[in-house]
């Protein structure tokens, strides 16, 4: 291949790659698939973690998008894992006292660091009714995380919980939270999840790590 061949080559991949890349990066548009979130002045420290995920263990779409993005697909599942995912609980909707337990709850896995271990658990036993109450939380809760009683109380009583709790409800208070699951990407773009395709559920995932690929690159 002589020289000009290879420029001619070149040219054409290039131009090839410039328009994938223009593509992809003009598929998803603001106010359609995401929106920009205004930083509130009550909020003085905004999460670390890339992606903030507001959920409700009373909700049964979160419940379906845990199962989606945990079990339905490995691939999803490795990128996922990969990234830092920082879960927060929404105590305002569904039965009042239910949700402020379950936030309370979720705020002492963030503690002690189990929320893996706690997750489905409590999802499953919310879901099927088998927790009601601080009686039946306690006790899965205690099970599913592999810990006893005192550690468990300890953890209730602790003002680092408590400060957890106050700000899972303040942040979720400041950007006006309304429907779950609330995808939040480095705590400026909220992901519109009914924007995505849902002719399948591989559609869906593939399109839903596409945006949050597009999203994490954005400078502004």
């Amino acid at each position: 291949m002589n020289i000009k061949k290879y420029i001619l080559f070149f040219s054409g991949l290039f131009l090839l790659t410039f328009s994938n890349f223009c593509l992809s990066s003009t598929k998803y548009i603001q106010d359609v698939h995401y929106e920009l979130i205004k930083k509130s002045p009550k909020i003085i420290f905004y999460p670390k973690t890339p992606i903030i995920e507001f959920f409700s263990f009373l909700c049964p779409h979160c419940y379906d998008f845990y199962n989606m993005t945990h079990k339905k697909n490995l691939s999803v599942q490795n990128f996922l894992k990969h990234l830092q995912i920082t879960k927060y609980h929404i105590d305002s909707m569904g039965d009042k006292k239910l949700a402020k337990l379950a936030t309370y709850n979720w705020s002492i896995a963030i503690a002690l660091h189990v929320e893996n271990k706690v997750i489905l658990a409590i999802f499953q036993g919310i879901q099927s009714h088998k927790i009601y109450n601080y009686k039946t939380m306690k006790k899965i809760f205690i099970k599913a995380a592999n810990i006893n009683n005192n550690i468990y109380d300890a953890a209730w009583n602790s003002s680092l919980v408590k400060a957890l709790n106050k700000k899972q409800i303040k942040l979720a208070t400041a950007w006006n939270i309304t429907s779950i699951p609330f995808i939040v990407i480095n705590n400026k773009y909220h992901i519109k999840l009914d924007s995505l395709d849902f002719t399948s559920t591989n559609l869906f995932l593939s399109d839903y790590i596409s945006l949050i690929k597009v999203l994490l690159k954005k400078k502004n």
